[in-house]
């Protein structure tokens, strides 16, 4: 997340593909993404504030996740990624750059909003301002080729100054767009669980349900490995699977309290749901996340962390410390949902605390997506337990050599 921030500040600083638009306050405004990408974020930078992410569209328009209430009412997405600013006010002026889920991420051109008094109509000092720029532009070429040389050096120096200011983000020494996005905290609760809360009978064993399957997706005999494949796999038609989007989840219902953890690299999202969700088509109704029947945590190991429940989103602070597993622990009875990164194997630190009446039937699930898997060799990790000794499912995301299958593994071994 601070390398992406650092990347951001650069480019907006240097004003490196910014176009300007004019436009007038009470109009609607859009603004294209020129990304070929099937999922971006929409940022908004107003200086000097950090960027705000405001949503993230994927290919279906309609399944776009928003950030927070405000955001769904002001903004929309259409084909494209086009991104629509409703009745525009002096709020809504800034910076606008989309931006791909992958690593390392790829900015689009940026927009910079500028208005007029009324739609459609310059007033005077527009138009004289406008006149005055054409003029000095015509007569002045070298001069701007002088400034143009004096710009990229001082966006030399501004560079060096970022790096070593990355550096003291790194220690924790300033705040980064994490801490910053939006006032969204009404899902943030103070509930939270250590480590010393857990015990033995909490650890979980779940496994895959096949049944509920993407096409996208395949599950071994032993309902223990999920790959993520190239093409479509074939099967029988079934009420539970997922049609619309590469989701699955597990046969187990999770009651009382349960806990269980995912190991992997790249973007894929950990999943508490009801049984009752959707399953037909790329609806919010059916996309984990997007509605009132499900939780997750959107995971990109360590580049950034997403809350998402009901199509609201909380980005949350990246652990100072390194890690490549997140723990989940559900408390059904006191409505309590908590995700934690697992740095060593007698570390939880707490990320998130999602606190609600659970009212249907849960169930652990998963997502995989193909294009932000970083590809590393298979290993057990039956054999890699922690010792302490709550822990349970643990997951894996992984690339077979030579077969282009995205894979995750699930292991799962109760310690004495």
């Amino acid at each position: 997340m601070r390398s992406f921030q650092l990347q951001l500040y650069v480019l907006i600083c240097c004003q490196a593909g910014v176009a300007d638009l004019l436009t007038a306050l009470g109009s609607n405004v859009t603004i294209n993404c020129d990304l070929d990408e099937n999922d971006v974020y929409w940022i908004l930078q107003k200086t000097p504030d950090p960027p705000t992410v405001i949503l993230r569209s994927f290919s279906t328009p309609a399944s776009s996740l928003y950030l927070n209430k405000s955001f769904r009412i002001k903004y929309s997405v259409q084909f494209k990624h086009r991104l629509v600013i409703n009745n525009l006010t002096a709020d809504e002026l800034g910076l606008y750059y989309c931006m791909s889920t992958r690593t390392p991420p790829q900015f689009s051109s940026s927009t910079r909003l500028y208005i007029t008094t009324e739609p459609g109509q310059l007033t005077e000092l527009d138009e004289c301002l406008n006149r005055t720029a054409e003029v000095f532009m015509d007569q002045n070429q070298t001069q701007w080729q002088i400034i143009g040389f004096i710009s990229a050096l001082m966006c030399g120096c501004l560079l060096i100054v970022l790096i070593v200011s990355s550096l003291v983000f790194a220690a924790g020494k300033t705040e980064g767009l994490e801490k910053h996005i939006h006032a969204a905290d009404i899902l943030r609760t103070q509930v939270t669980y250590q480590p010393q809360d857990l015990n033995k009978s909490d650890a979980c064993n779940i496994t895959l349900d096949p049944n509920t399957a993407h096409e996208m997706l395949s599950v071994a005999e032993d309902n223990k490995t999920l790959v993520r494949n190239s093409e479509p796999m074939i099967y029988p038609d079934h009420p539970d699977r997922f049609t619309g989007l590469p989701q699955i989840l597990c046969k187990e219902r999770l009651s009382g309290r349960c806990y269980w953890e995912a190991e992997w690299k790249g973007l894929g999202d950990m999943v508490v749901s009801y049984g009752g969700i959707g399953r037909k088509g790329e609806s919010l109704d059916c996309r984990f996340g997007a509605n009132d029947k499900s939780w997750i945590l959107s995971c990109f190991i360590g580049e950034k962390l997403i809350a998402w429940h009901d199509n609201m989103g909380v980005y949350i602070p990246l652990p100072t410390t390194p890690y490549n597993r997140i723990g989940v622990f559900l408390d059904e009875p006191a409505g309590i949902l908590s995700v934690f990164s697992v740095p060593d194997e007698n570390t939880l630190n707490h990320l998130y605390t999602f606190k609600t009446k659970f009212t249907e039937p849960l169930y652990a699930g998963f997502v995989l997506y193909t294009e932000s898997v970083a590809p590393f060799t298979h290993t057990d990790l039956s054999g890699k337990l922690p010792a302490i000794f709550w822990k349970g499912c643990m997951c894996e995301q992984v690339l077979f050599e030579n077969t282009g299958n995205f894979v995750l593994a699930i292991f799962w071994k109760e310690k004495l």
